[in-house]
């Protein structure tokens, strides 16, 4: 049986450069948590395909290890 292909996405704020690797299944917030935690300003985070050269300071959903993020 053939293993599914996973995209994997990546997330950054544009404000405090913040950054996390999801699934391409993740359906949480686009919101960064850094700066609604730090300032309650609401910064949605830009998306895209995931890249092997990215290493993301948050979450990163290609490890290994990684459990899902809530």
């Amino acid at each position: 049986m053939p293993i599914p292909h996973v995209e994997f996405i990546y997330f950054e704020c544009q404000d405090c450069g913040f950054d996390s690797v999801q699934r391409d299944d993740f359906d949480g917030d686009d919101v960064c948590p850094l700066c609604l935690e730090d300032c309650r300003h609401i910064v949605h985070m830009t998306q895209r395909l995931a890249t092997d050269d990215d290493r993301p300071e948050g979450f990163d959903a290609r490890r290994p290890h990684a459990r899902t993020a809530r």
